[in-house]
């Protein structure tokens, strides 16, 4: 970590330079990024279960309580994600 003046720089694995506003803005949008790549993964593979198990009268139970879980998990990510907003806001 370097200080100039009023202003810290935080030094990055490549070399760069943040300060550390721009820092917290670089991570906050890397987070969102991440949530929402996991909500739609999320949703995605419970959509995929869901195909498996119209096609698969013997698990199909078995597959639909899996879906359902991914659905579970992925109504907590946008929570997550509605929450962080509501609070930037």
């Amino acid at each position: 970590m370097t200080r100039r003046r009023d202003v810290v720089g935080i030094g990055a694995s490549a070399g760069h330079a943040y300060s550390q506003m721009a820092l917290d803005a670089k991570q906050e949008e890397m987070l969102e990024r991440s949530l929402y790549d996991s909500l739609r993964s999320l949703r995605e593979k419970a959509a995929l279960l869901r195909d498996i198990a119209s096609r698969d009268d013997i698990n199909s139970g078995r597959l639909i309580k899996r879906a359902d879980g991914y659905d579970q998990d992925a109504a907590t990510v946008e929570a997550m994600i509605l929450s962080r907003r509501k609070s930037a806001a």
